[in-house]
This record gives C-alpha cells, structure tokens and sequence, in this order.
C-alpha cells in the first residue's frame, strides 16, 4: 500500500478528474443557463421548477438576463 503522502496527490487528481467531467456534463446539457441565482433556483432548492414559475421568476428579475438571452423566444415571452 502507498504511504498517505503518494495517496493524496493521486486522490486530489482524480478528484480533479470528476471536477472536470462533471463541469462538462453541465455544459453540455446546458443546465448552467437553467438556474440564474445559483445555489437557489428561482428562489427555492428544488430541482423541478415549473414553465410557468420560471417565467414569473424572469418577469420580476429582467436584469439577471445577459445577451445570450436575447435570441430566446421563452425569454422573450416572458419578459413581456
């Protein structure tokens, strides 16, 4: 067995690994974009928020969006 100094650095990498995997696998899927004011989303710690909650949330917080909102028809939509 590895002494615990030799053990660190390789738990630390794969650590890092699973940091950078993870990360992709967000940005991929595009969940990055899905809750504005992280760690909440939208206000609560629920995973599942509703259409129609969302809209309400970008209706009352219109200066949370960027430009890569403004292509978006759902924005668009409820910003109105």
């Amino acid at each position: 067995m590895l002494p615990w100094n030799h053990r660190l650095p390789l738990a630390l990498a794969v650590l890092a690994l699973l940091i950078i995997i993870t990360g992709g696998w967000v940005r991929i899927a595009d969940a990055g974009e899905s809750c504005p004011d992280w760690p909440a989303c939208f206000g609560g710690w629920q995973f599942d928020v509703p259409p129609e909650e969302q809209r309400a949330w970008w209706a009352d917080h219109p200066s949370e969006a960027d430009h890569r909102w403004q292509d978006n028809p759902e924005f668009a939509y409820s910003s109105n």
